[in-house]
């Protein structure tokens, strides 16, 4: 809140948020990708969600939207993805408050690479 009006802060390396513009010039917020919170998965665990089967038309059309503006942003998202994923393993977390509450990423792939080796882990 700024000013009693509700403002949709600017993106930051651990979070990027999901706007779109009306025809107005209006941003709206739809949705936020927390980077900080991202796992590891082995591919061999993914489930594909098939959004041609959702019922629910209006988040049907949300996750439309939030798909075109991942699609636009992908350099953008993969870019901050990977320098904080750089900055978490680096061990040297000084001076970045965010680091703090970022997922420990090392030690989950070396979990993963014990329980899943010999799996699809791409």
């Amino acid at each position: 809140m700024v000013g009693g009006r509700r403002v949709i802060r600017n993106s930051i390396l651990p979070i990027i948020r999901i706007t779109e513009t009306d025809i107005y010039g209006k941003r709206h917020l739809l949705g936020t990708i927390k980077l900080s919170n991202m796992i590891p998965v082995p591919k061999c665990k993914l489930v594909l969600y098939d959004l041609d089967k959702e019922t629910d038309e209006d988040y049907r059309n949300l996750v439309l939207k939030e798909k075109r503006f991942i699609n636009r942003n992908k350099e953008m998202i993969i870019a901050h993805a990977e320098t904080l994923y750089r900055e978490k393993c680096s061990g040297t977390n000084a001076g970045r408050g965010y680091l703090k509450d970022t997922f420990d990423f090392a030690a989950f792939e070396k979990y993963i690479t014990v329980h899943y080796s010999g799996e699809d882990m791409e």
